[in-house]
């Protein structure tokens, strides 16, 4: 029986191996046109990378045929799929953007349906960071024109501006180490002359003991719950409070976080943070990836008690 796939999927890491190619860690929820997910059910997946556009030059072409489980999940490792075309470990992710085109098949065939196009962001760029480093891990012993590290003080030529004796009898008073003192939120030098005032964290509220705000970073550290909840952790451990605040919430973001609900209700709360959980006013599917394009982020504030 034909039918119309949904999907919802995630990249959510790199995945190295000693001596072997590495991956972005991807997860799909697949479901029917009636929104039911396809559960215990081989299924075909085809993923393309494109360079530039989603439209863009093909640099990349692999399938997968894995089995959803009892929740219509799959877990896959893209660049150690079954290869149709292009090398994964060769793809120069600097040079991008990059975008992941996902196709399926509920049969567990080849006949795909195109699904839709995902632009990698900053996880595939871990890879390029590894690349810079690989360029870096050679063998140094290899280098020529070495220079002879002293092992003795003794070896070391007194240069103008060495020091000569622990009381540094150079005559002259303006070169002299001088001692940094802290008091409360106030940096000073022992000379005086220089004073740096530290933005204080918290502030005074009358008859209670301290307040706190801040708000987490667009788009980031959102996690799975199910299907159509996802949840932030918030730490406030920078704020010093020595018993469980009261935390008051909203949601910012750069669109489309008027249709969550769920945002000013506080979970697990304690001296250190608390947990958020938001759903869809209409009970839509969401991932961590409709916060990341939404650029979804909350805002705190804490009244200690």
């Amino acid at each position: 029986m034909n039918k119309i796939l949904t999907i919802i999927f995630a990249f959510i890491g790199i995945t190295t191996f000693a001596q072997a190619p590495e991956g972005i860690n991807y997860q799909a929820v697949i479901r029917d046109n009636t929104g039911t997910v396809i559960a215990s059910t081989s299924v075909g997946i085809s993923i393309t990378i494109y360079q530039t556009s989603p439209t863009g030059t093909l640099v990349y072409e692999e399938t997968f045929a894995p089995t959803t489980n009892g929740f219509g999940l799959v877990n896959l490792v893209i660049g150690q799929g079954t290869v149709v075309s292009g090398t994964f470990s060769t793809i120069d992710w600097g040079n991008g953007p990059y975008y992941a085109e996902i196709s399926a098949d509920a049969g567990g065939g080849t006949t795909y349906t195109l699904l839709g196009t995902q632009q990698l962001m900053s996880v595939p760029y871990a890879l390029y960071a590894k690349e810079a480093e690989n360029a870096f891990s050679g063998d140094y012993n290899d280098l020529t024109n070495q220079p002879s590290i002293p092992t003795n003080t003794s070896d070391l030529i007194n240069d103008s501006g060495f020091i000569t004796s622990p009381d540094d009898a150079d005559a002259d008073p303006t070169n002299e180490i001088q001692a940094l003192s802290i008091s409360e939120d106030t940096i000073s030098l022992s000379s005086g002359g220089f004073v740096v005032q530290a933005a204080p964290v918290v502030e005074s509220t009358g008859g209670r003991s301290e307040m706190c705000s801040g708000n987490t970073a667009a788009g980031t550290g959102w996690n799975v719950y199910d299907p159509s909840t996802i949840y932030l952790s918030v730490n406030t451990s920078g704020c010093g409070f020595s018993s469980t605040p009261r935390y008051f919430t909203s949601v910012g973001g750069l669109g489309s976080h008027f249709e969550l609900v769920g945002a000013s209700a506080i979970y697990s709360p304690t001296s250190t943070g608390f947990s958020v959980y938001v759903q869809k006013n209409d009970g839509t599917p969401l991932t961590p990836v409709d916060a990341a394009n939404g650029g979804w982020f909350i805002n705190w504030t804490a009244v200690g008690q």
